[in-house]
């Protein structure tokens, strides 16, 4: 089996990060760089989770402007939204828990100027058809086949194959990331262009959460 280096666009695409907000936060920070720091930075937040156990890299960022969704009357307003803010867009959309759901009417308006990161802690984000799927180094490999599962034919022997080599890519230090336009698995360096925010202190991240579950309750 030979894995080839991930070598694709990001910007204007619909990614998937799973397990790691980190480098979620990583790949945000490169769309922002190749769009010259235009635009607006959105971040959505699925409601129905437990956001107070959110990374605080996350309230760390500067947003444009930040969503709660739960219903389609939330969808509808996001959707409003982003179709007016000035482009390129670039739309974080933030699933903490179960996995939540992004309906094809939203995203299947979005165009080449708005570019989708979803990033979910536990598995895949449903509803919406992902471009690319990038797992951080070290992710289980029955995590990896979770995920991908039922994404193109002939996945299950790309998974088989990649299981028996799991153990040389992890020494490499190499992640794996999945493309929909080949259905094809690649590696890459999680290691490049590491998102260098620096974290909250205990009693500043206690202090920002405080606030957030505040907002939240209303």
């Amino acid at each position: 089996m030979r894995i080839e280096s991930l070598d694709v666009p990001f910007r204007g695409h619909r990614t998937l990060i799973v397990g790691s907000v980190e480098l979620a936060l990583q790949r945000f920070s490169l769309l922002e760089s190749s769009s010259a720091y235009k635009g607006k930075n959105i971040l959505v937040i699925q409601e129905g989770q437990e956001v107070a156990l959110g990374h605080p890299l996350i309230f760390r960022k500067r947003w444009d402007c930040t969503f709660r969704v739960k219903d389609s009357f939330d969808m509808q307003l996001l959707a409003t939204y982003v179709s007016n803010a000035p482009k390129p867009s670039r739309v974080f959309w933030l699933t903490v828990g179960n996995s939540g759901d992004i309906p094809r009417a939203l995203w299947s308006r979005w165009n080449h100027e708005i570019s989708l990161i979803g990033c979910s802690e536990v598995g895949s984000i449903g509803g919406c058809e992902w471009e690319r799927i990038l797992f951080p180094l070290g992710y289980a490999v029955e995590k990896v086949e979770r995920v991908l599962h039922g994404r193109g034919s002939g996945i299950v022997a790309l998974l088989k194959d990649l299981k028996e080599h799991w153990t040389e890519l992890l020494d490499a230090k190499a992640a794996v990331a999945w493309v929909s336009s080949t259905n094809s698995i690649h590696w890459y360096d999680p290691a490049e262009n590491v998102y260098d925010a620096p974290l909250y202190t205990k009693e500043e991240a206690a202090a920002v959460l405080q606030s957030l579950a505040s907002w939240i309750r209303g």
